[in-house]
């Protein structure tokens, strides 16, 4: 992206379509981690916890593997499919 002269934040990857779905997919396992502590574990606020925590790990690791593909250099183009 760099190489187009775009340039962009940290959070400029949530933007992109592959972003908005890693945070739905977050925001799922995140509920689904909650609704599972809550099934073995009574108190509320603990499986409250359990399912933030899930997210936010969830969150990160999406993001971390996202920004590196979409910053990722473009591999320079052959003279072959050039010419074609």
């Amino acid at each position: 992206m760099r190489q187009h002269g775009i340039r962009g934040g940290r959070w400029q990857t949530l933007l992109a379509m592959p972003g908005m779905i890693a945070v739905i997919n977050s925001v799922l396992i995140g509920v689904l981690a909650g609704l599972a502590a809550g099934r073995f574990i009574h108190p509320l606020w603990a499986s409250t916890v359990i399912g933030a925590g899930a997210f936010i790990v969830s969150a990160v690791a999406h993001n971390r593997r996202h920004a590196r593909v979409f910053w990722a250099p473009e591999p320079a183009e052959s003279s072959e499919s050039a010419d074609r």
